[in-house]
């Protein structure tokens, strides 16, 4: 039997939140409004597991079973998040009232679920 186990602990990613500006004479842009990286997700912590048995055969042939298994404690982690703050209609431009939709911090992706994978090798 072989056992193997890994630990990933990975800081969070450093992340900026933005603001669009619309109704300007040169169009929509996109700035920071705070400084970069001034807010961090959380850490990434994982633990993914392998055990296998290898049963020999004759004339130097083997057959390896697998489970491999990921995201052992299912942690929800969110790697990827929305950094718009929201929408800013410029007064010159005469569009109407100030839209804002907030976005900033709202899960974009996140870690799959504990999943469990069965495997065969055959060597020859």
């Amino acid at each position: 039997f072989y056992f193997s186990a890994n630990l990933l602990v990975v800081s969070g990613a450093p992340i900026t939140r933005t603001l669009s500006v619309t109704g300007l004479s040169q169009g929509t842009i996109t700035i920071n409004a705070e400084p970069r990286g001034s807010v961090r997700l959380d850490t990434r912590k994982q633990i993914d597991a392998r055990l296998a048995k290898t049963v020999h055969l004759k004339s130097a042939r083997e057959i390896e079973f697998s489970v491999d298994g990921y995201n052992l404690t299912n942690a929800a982690y969110v790697w990827d998040v929305r950094v718009l703050t929201g929408r800013f209609n410029a007064p010159l431009a005469g569009t109407g009232p100030t839209t804002n939709l907030q976005a900033f911090l709202l899960p974009a992706q996140t870690l799959n679920p504990r999943i469990f994978r069965l495997g065969m090798n055959f060597r020859f």
